[in-house]
């Protein structure tokens, strides 16, 4: 019990987050009637949070996991959730400072109640800009900090792919899919200078 919380402990410090989103794009759906796919719009929105993980003060591995919601043309709508593995460049700590995720996602849709009922599944690719909006906090500005743990708000600009294999349910065929969309968050970031 006391290693799950000194790890939990360590990863509050090194940084964590959740992140609210909408996002709108293309992607490839069945058609109606039947036969081969054709491309339509897709949007729908995402939750997510996310750990931080390292010393370094701007750069760290993020590990994620998110759930999404999104409806695609006429085809209805799809249920997802994932894994996010990559790497974070936490910005400039002043307002309007920039700074860059890169993550994997890597899951699968929720039909019928059920994961993985088919062995359906998804694995993809974000590239997110995110813009500080908290107040300055250089190192100069440690001694003024009253507070063990930063609540920073930041927002984010995204761009995603993904592939998703959807199996048959009739002769077991992979249906590969794809989508691209690019997306607007909010993220609500969690941060300590205790291990930096």
């Amino acid at each position: 019990m006391r290693h799950a919380l000194a790890t939990a402990l360590v990863i509050v410090a090194a940084g964590c987050a959740i992140q609210l989103g909408g996002h709108a794009g293309l992607a490839t759906v069945p058609r109606a009637t039947g036969g081969d796919y054709h491309v339509a719009p897709t949007w729908g929105g995402q939750l997510s949070t996310q750990a931080h993980v390292g010393p370094a003060r701007n750069d760290k591995l993020l590990v994620g996991l998110e759930a999404d919601a999104r409806a695609e043309g006429s085809h209805g709508s799809r249920w997802t959730i994932g894994l996010q593995l990559g790497y974070t460049w936490l910005p400039p700590r002043r307002p309007g400072g920039i700074g860059l995720d890169v993550h994997a996602d890597l899951g699968t849709p929720i039909r019928d109640s059920s994961l993985l009922g088919t062995w359906d599944s998804y694995a993809g690719a974000t590239v997110a800009l995110r813009v500080w909006l908290g107040r300055s906090h250089a190192q100069a500005d440690l001694n003024t900090s009253h507070w063990l743990l930063m609540r920073i708000p930041e927002v984010l600009v995204y761009m995603r792919g993904r592939v998703h294999l959807d199996v048959a349910d009739t002769d077991n065929d992979v249906e590969p899919r794809v989508d691209a969309v690019v997306g607007l968050a909010f993220r609500f970031l969690i941060l300590s200078d205790l291990i930096e």
